[in-house]
């Protein structure tokens, strides 16, 4: 059975509250059984299947670059939509810390990536996979809280048929709780794929 000291670290818990250990250590104890357990509560206690993380990547196109005003105005709406949630923001070194830590298998292959903008891609799955939350990119200008949150993955759809069915998947906004194989099997395709190829990427 897994310590309370690597669950912590494995989902990113910061804290030592008394509380929040006994509720931990409570789940550590059922986790490896087949019994039912119900968790109840006010909103943001934790029953939620995708954790109030919201992800988010900017890396500078140059040094001395600025952060731009558009992306600044989206920004608020995050923060003023989701007062509660935690916000987690990474440039091109924290992403390749969380990998290093989190997903070493990949470091290499991921940093063979001829483009930031794919590893990026890339890194939104690996975020959904090993933390879950929200990942959402910087020109997303949110109306309302994102509540979608008794899900176990949520994709947006960015194009349907002429009947109206979904037939493209985006990744602008992307939810889940974490460990879902489903991302998993995107990153293995996706590495495995390029490990077979003899073109360039």
């Amino acid at each position: 059975m897994d310590s309370l000291q690597s669950v912590k670290q494995r989902f990113g818990i910061i804290g030592n509250n008394l509380g929040l250990n006994r509720s931990l250590e409570k789940s550590l104890r059922v986790s490896n059984t087949d019994i039912s357990v119900l968790v109840i509560g006010e909103s943001g206690v934790g029953k939620e299947n995708i954790p109030k993380i919201i992800h988010q990547v900017y890396v500078k196109q140059k040094p001395d670059s600025e952060f731009p005003k558009e992306y600044q105005r989206c920004q608020k709406t995050v923060f003023e939509h989701h007062p509660d949630f935690e916000y987690k923001l990474y440039d091109e070194h924290d992403m390749e810390n969380v990998i290093q830590t989190h997903c070493p298998e990949y470091l290499e292959p991921w940093n063979k990536l001829p483009r930031m903008i794919m590893k990026i891609d890339i890194f939104r799955i690996m975020l959904m996979y090993v933390f879950g939350g929200i990942w959402v990119d910087f020109d997303y200008h949110f109306f309302k809280t994102f509540d979608l949150l008794q899900h176990k993955i949520v994709l947006t759809c960015n194009k349907e048929d002429e009947l109206g069915n979904p037939i493209s998947v985006a990744n602008a906004l992307m939810a889940s709780q974490p460990n879902q194989p489903f991302w998993k099997n995107i990153l293995d395709s996706f590495f495995n794929q390029i490990k077979k190829s003899d073109k360039p990427i």
